[in-house]
């Protein structure tokens, strides 16, 4: 539960997995919002935009880019905030891990070039698949004049 925690070297005010029947209602209300293009951040009372973006080191331009029509500077509590998908705080993952939710290896991915390279690509073809569904173009959908047919 807790492969990093050297037993030994245990100082005050480290956090630790320990094992539990169920999750906190509000570690559920966590795991509820996670998206793939971002997740939703049910905002706690009394808590303010640098509270949320501090510690899970976001920019005010990433907020604002998936909030356009909030007002960041008052937000009242249970307020559904977007936040990047791939940003969590230290209490955040290891409850993902703890949980078995996501392996170790999630976080470690999620910085890795090479797989967001593949993130991107996938994402980019797969626009364009759904472009070409959506948006046929009917002159490239009839045959060429004195084409065979094929049945």
């Amino acid at each position: 539960m807790n492969p990093d925690l050297n037993v030994s070297e245990l100082s005050e005010g480290q956090t630790m997995l320990l094992p539990a029947g169920k999750l906190s209602l509000r570690d559920k209300e966590i795991l509820d919002g996670i998206g793939v293009a971002y997740r939703l951040y049910p905002v706690r009372a009394g808590e303010s935009l640098e509270d949320i973006i501090l510690k899970r080191k976001i920019s005010v331009e990433e907020v604002q880019s998936l909030n356009p029509n909030t007002n960041l500077q008052k937000l009242p509590t249970n307020t559904l905030l977007k936040l990047p998908a791939n940003k969590f705080t230290v209490r955040e993952r290891e409850m993902l891990i703890g949980s078995g939710i996501v392996p170790p290896e999630f976080f470690a991915a999620a910085k890795n070039p090479f797989v967001i390279g593949v993130g991107a690509l996938l994402g980019v073809c797969g626009f364009v698949l759904a472009w070409m569904k959506f948006h046929r173009d009917e002159d490239f959908d009839e045959p060429l004049p004195g084409a065979k047919q094929r049945v």
